[in-house]
């Protein structure tokens, strides 16, 4: 007779743990947007800085959640497949561009501003990794919001201005009527 064998102890990478880290990062996620709702539920007027930091709080815990990394490992493998552009697919591509507008240019192109092109183009395409899909689309995303930042400021300090006004017609009208309902109490007991 053998005696029973311990069980195995978990492996690092189980689905248990997974899930485990999956629901933490998602808690962590949510919790970076929690300075831009504090922001937005707030009677102070916000301003541009408050937004841009409470803005970068809620991106970097979405930037942090293991399903965006994944993202760039499906752009990695759907580039790799010829599924969409790759580094080397691009770079043909703009090199056949850049090649046919110089040839097809009414005036002669000055070859250090060609020079200038390519040593930015290397320059760009020397990052370490281009990023995922989800990434570009985050990054694309924040880019918008930053363009747009006085104006959401505006829109937010609009909404809050209205809020206010909102409260004190509320008030009055309940002063009002706190006003006539004493004064018909008076006018019941005559």
């Amino acid at each position: 007779m053998t005696a029973p064998r311990p069980p195995k102890p978990p492996r690092k990478g189980s689905l248990l743990s997974g899930l485990g880290q999956f629901s933490m990062s998602t808690v962590r996620a949510t919790r970076g947007f929690s300075p831009l709702l504090k922001l937005l539920g707030s009677e102070a007027d916000a301003t541009r800085s408050d937004l841009s930091e409470a803005l970068d709080s809620a991106f970097a815990g979405v930037y942090q959640h293991p399903l965006l990394q994944q993202s760039g490992r499906l752009t990695g493998y759907l580039r790799h497949r010829g599924l969409i552009p790759n580094e080397q697919s691009t770079e043909e591509l703009i090199r056949f561009l850049v090649d046919q507008a110089m040839a097809r240019s009414p005036m002669p192109v000055p070859q250090a501003l060609v020079d200038e092109f390519w040593l930015f183009f290397n320059e760009l395409f020397a990052s370490p990794e281009l990023k995922g899909l989800g990434e570009l689309g985050l990054d694309m995303v924040r880019l918008v919001l930053k363009t747009y930042e006085p104006m959401l400021v505006e829109i937010v300090n609009l909404l809050k201005a209205g809020r206010r006004f909102n409260q004190w017609q509320l008030d009055e009208v309940m002063r009002r009527v706190a006003l006539l309902r004493t004064d018909l109490v008076i006018m019941r007991r005559q």
